[in-house]
């Protein structure tokens, strides 16, 4: 990406997210390495800088119950979606997403003192939210994963025959066509993934409401409406209207990526609930910051390749 598509990325509230998000974990997993060295003058001043972005988050969320309220009340019942057990999970999830806005904005109410009560309550029950949230968009995943290796499954087998009878009938010499399977290996599955109906759904974990929209001058980046894609294969004429088709193969390595991220936050969100529960205050700040980094470094990457990906689309068009 170039300096003025970062630059139009950052504009977007999302954008800005990620990178504060990022910035925050990354403070607090150093400031615990320099603690242990005894650099605590250090620390302390990188615990302040995370703590206020953490804080800046919180409040920049104000404004997003009416946007999750929008993708709740579009996905509705799920009739759109085809496998009833993750018509159902959708449903929970969205459940859980709403519900995690309005406790947030009560537990930081109480901070400030908007509300004369203590907040720990509403903390835990927003964390708890987060947490239901976090292990309900696993489990879709484990379930989109499995149909993805059943259609890919099912997409070898398919080809192998037609591929076996290429070989035996081709000349020694490679011929044109070859020439393109190394740049066309990962744009193998579009047709599949449509045939299979193994839509992949980007939805966001812990409530986060998809990518949002840019100035109106430039890309509508919503991340739930971009769904990954992939190339069409070479000389062969699309509608300039159509979204261009995921292969089966990046559908599956995000994924994969995603339930890395999902892990990673589900085991921040456990650690703050009450001692007791699972491992609730049993992780150290520097595993705290490593899982928080580690789940923002992956969730800027998928972020970055849906808008790059949305930026070949329109220029493509």
């Amino acid at each position: 990406m170039d300096g003025a598509t970062v630059a139009e990325f950052l504009e977007t509230y999302r954008g800005r997210d990620k990178i504060y998000r990022l910035i925050s974990y990354f403070s607090q997993f150093v400031a615990s390495g320099l603690d242990k060295l005894g650099h605590t003058q250090s620390a302390s001043r990188l615990e302040s800088l995370g703590s206020a972005l953490s804080a800046c988050r919180v409040v920049l969320r104000l404004g997003d119950d009416l946007a999750m309220w929008q993708v709740t009340k579009a996905y509705g019942l799920g009739s759109q979606v085809g496998h009833p057990v993750l018509r159902m999970l959708g449903i929970v999830q969205n459940v859980f997403d709403q519900l995690y806005y309005p406790l947030e904005h009560i537990a930081w109410a109480c901070d400030v003192g908007v509300l004369k009560r203590p907040s720990a309550f509403w903390w835990v029950a927003s964390i708890a939210a987060w947490a239901g949230s976090l292990l309900t968009s696993l489990i879709t995943k484990l379930v989109k994963l499995t149909q993805l290796n059943l259609a890919i499954a099912r997409e070898r087998t398919a080809t192998l025959p037609s591929s076996t009878s290429a070989a035996s009938s081709a000349h020694p010499i490679a011929s044109s066509d070859d020439e393109d399977d190394d740049e066309d290996e990962e744009e193998d599955g579009g047709t599949a993934a449509a045939a299979a109906s193994v839509t992949y759904s980007a939805r966001q974990p812990q409530g986060k409401v998809r990518f949002d929209t840019v100035p109106a001058s430039t890309l509508r980046a919503r991340g739930h409406s971009s769904e990954y894609a992939s190339l069409h294969r070479r000389n062969t004429p699309r509608p300039t209207t159509t979204p261009q088709q995921p292969s089966l193969k990046t559908q599956r390595r995000h994924l994969l990526l995603e339930l890395v991220q999902h892990l990673a936050d589900f085991g921040n969100a456990v650690h703050w609930m009450p001692p007791g529960f699972l491992w609730g205050g049993k992780l150290s700040q520097l595993a705290v910051g490593f899982n928080g980094v580690l789940s923002s470094l992956i969730g800027l990457y998928l972020m970055l390749a849906r808008y790059h990906q949305q930026l070949r689309n329109r220029n493509a068009n």
